[in-house]
């Protein structure tokens, strides 16, 4: 799924990405055409990046050229094809990490000859293109059992990455004769050769803070950029370490709401924005609702969605979170024909109950406390059982739950000791 936003003159198109690591998606050609349809046109991925089983006579790989961001880790692993064209990508920001530590790894891209008795690769990833992959924000680098990879010594990771993440780098050369046709001689700044990624750190004046664009202090980069970029302000940047805002890199996106200094009051902000992974938006995409400021897939423990205003929103419960179980012989309880030892904790926070709740008699014996689980019920989309039996009493005095209603019966729940099994049904139906 791609979600388009723009930016005045340009517009970025995100993707959601993947977690698949090295699983196959049941054939290469099903593998490859999802995510082709995953990654074309993609500008930003929002996840993770997984560049796997890819095969150089069959899979056409240009689609990745148009990626410039990934929010998790990239992965390029067990590909046939000769380079992997990610010419566009700048920065890797680590929010999530291969193995719990690499934001790039690069392993087992080759194809070998089986039919020979020594090694002969027959096929396999030659070139890394990464030309303009300029930083790294969290996460280290695995380079490790590419046979056929050249120049990939070249690379001064050090420029990339972040040291106060303290990242694990491990790049394993192989002892494989291969034919490189083109290497790096030099490191410089604003690199153009094709293998070759430009120094944006190592060589910066020491009053920079954190990227430049030349030697001299006046090519530092902003505070708020990453990856680089070509001129002093947070509008120069080639990619915002935290939030864009419209082409602004900034610290935070523009809150709901904000302090008036000439009325000394907490009033709306017309100019509030979402935060959309490191992207300020006025709205949120579709299927993603707002909490707190910030578009997430789905809310938080103690939230539920509803719709304001015509926006989905995640709203703090009022109480217990609605919640909607399964009754007896309903769903997970289609085989079941009372409520009894062996399902009690399915009924755990329930507000609402489809399908009935019905005594039975000759059950094996329940611990009443768990009786407590219906306490917050509100409805009842079946039958319930009406038995009498002495009322709970807890901490010395009786306990009544909220008024729920059943589609069979307008019920009050009083809550009922006993102590035999449920031959005695745990509640008492008031009409």
């Amino acid at each position: 799924m791609i979600f388009d936003h723009s930016f005045g003159c340009y517009s970025l198109k995100f993707c959601q990405g993947t977690s698949n690591h090295l699983t196959l998606l049941v054939t290469r050609d099903h593998h490859y055409d999802n995510m082709m349809r995953m990654y074309s046109n993609c500008s930003v991925v929002l996840e993770n990046l997984e560049v796997t089983y890819y095969t150089k006579e069959n899979h056409d790989l240009s689609f990745l050229r148009s990626i410039q961001e990934v929010g998790g880790y990239v992965l390029i692993a067990m590909n046939d094809a000769a380079t992997v064209p990610l010419v566009n990508l700048r920065l890797i920001r680590g929010h999530a990490l291969y193995e719990g530590q690499y934001a790039l790894l690069v392993m087992s891209n080759y194809h070998r000859n089986s039919s020979s008795a020594s090694l002969d690769y027959s096929s396999g990833l030659r070139s890394l293109q990464l030309s303009n992959l300029t930083e790294i924000l969290k996460g280290g680098v695995k380079v490790t059992h590419n046979p056929l990879l050249c120049n990939i010594e070249t690379i001064q990771w050090w420029d990339i990455l972040d040291k106060t993440t303290v990242p694990s780098v491990v790049v394993k050369l192989e002892n494989y004769p291969r034919q490189c046709t083109s290497h790096c001689l030099k490191w410089e700044l604003n690199a153009v050769k094709p293998c070759c990624v430009a120094v944006t750190k190592l060589q910066c004046a020491d009053q920079c803070s954190r990227r430049c664009r030349g030697p001299k202090p006046i090519d530092c980069c902003n505070e708020h950029c990453a990856a680089g970029c070509t001129g002093p302000k947070a509008t120069d940047c080639l990619a915002c370490r935290l939030f864009n805002d419209d082409g602004t890199c900034k610290d935070a996106c523009p809150p709901p709401f904000h302090y008036d200094v000439n009325t000394h009051q907490v009033v709306s902000n017309p100019n509030a924005k979402f935060t959309f992974g490191a992207t300020c938006v006025k709205a949120c995409p579709h299927n993603y609702v707002v909490t707190d400021g910030s578009c997430v897939r789905t809310c938080s423990i103690g939230k539920y969605e509803v719709m304001e205003n015509g926006v989905q929103r995640c709203k703090d419960c009022d109480g217990p979170c609605p919640k909607a179980c399964d009754g007896v012989g309903v769903g997970a309880l289609v085989k079941t024909i009372a409520v009894n030892a062996s399902n009690i904790e399915s009924f755990r926070n329930c507000t609402k109950i489809n399908g009935d709740v019905d005594r039975h008699y000759g059950i094996p014996a329940m611990d009443p406390s768990k009786l407590e689980y219906f306490r917050t019920l509100k409805e009842i989309t079946g039958r319930s059982d009406p038995v009498w039996v002495e009322p709970l009493t807890v901490h010395g005095h009786a306990h009544r739950s909220s008024p729920f209603h059943s589609h069979c019966l307008e019920t009050e729940v009083v809550f009922l000791k006993h102590t035999g099994g449920l031959d005695h049904m745990f509640m008492e139906i008031l009409v």
